[in-house]
Order: structure tokens, then sequence, then C-alpha cells
């Protein structure tokens, strides 16, 4: 009797393909090259670029940390997701949308007053006196 062939859910495929226990990993090093593409398909996230890359993101975050390259590989790929963000805002402001007009102005026009609340400095000392309910006083 022929037996059928079942297809293996992805959960299964990874459960049979784990190393088992005891079990030696072969581990490969990343080029700087090859992380720093990866930092930058993924915006700087470094948990996105260990998962395409197939390390652990600690792995992965200790290279980037100790690296200078990779720290600024990984900080130029933040910018330019905020470049993407903040064009995106524009394009959302000249089409009138009073959410991303709303979020701009509350953001940078702070110096126009376009803010929720009031941001107080100290510009010097503070003495507070603290009166307890028995009356007595602390400094």
């Amino acid at each position: 009797m022929a037996r059928k062939k079942v297809e293996k859910t992805k959960k299964q495929a990874a459960i049979n393909n784990f190393p088992r226990k005891g079990a030696k990993i072969k581990q490969r090093r990343w080029s700087d090259r090859e992380i720093e593409e990866a930092l930058l398909r993924n915006f700087g996230i470094i948990s996105y670029a260990a998962k395409e890359l197939g390390c652990s993101y600690s792995a992965l975050w200790k290279r980037v940390h100790a690296t200078e390259e990779l720290l600024a590989a990984k900080e130029r790929a933040e910018e330019k997701i905020l470049d993407i963000a903040e064009a995106q805002l524009f394009k959302n402001i000249k089409e009138g949308k009073e959410a991303s007009l709303f979020f701009f102005l509350k953001c940078r026009g702070k110096h126009r007053g376009y803010v929720e609340k009031h941001q107080v400095e100290n510009l010097g000392d503070i003495k507070i006196k603290i009166v307890h309910e028995d009356g007595k006083k602390k400094d």
C-alpha cells in the first residue's frame, strides 16, 4: 500500500530543520559589506537585517556596534527612512491633508507658537518648601 505524501507546513519544516541539542552549528562570518547592504535594505533595523542574513539579533548588534563603519552605515540607513517619511509628509501637506499639517506645525512650528502645551524653562535655582500635614516645614 502506497503512503500518501503529506506536505509539511512551514512550521513543521522549521522544527525538522532545527539543529538537535548538542549539534555543532556551522556559523558564517558575514563581511562588513554584506552587513552594510542588509542594514541599508532594512532601513537600519537590526532585527530585520539579522533575519535576512540568518543570524541572531544580538550577534549582529554586537558586530554593528563594534565597528565604526557599520554603525555609520546603520545611521545612514536610518536617515534614509527619515527622508522617505519626510517626503511623504510633505506630499500629504501639499495635498492638504490636515493631520499632516497639524503634525508638521506641532513639530516644526513651535517657534511660531504652534504647540499643544507650553514649556517653561527654569532660568535659575528654585527652592521648594514642603509642609507636612502636621505643619512642620522641611527644606
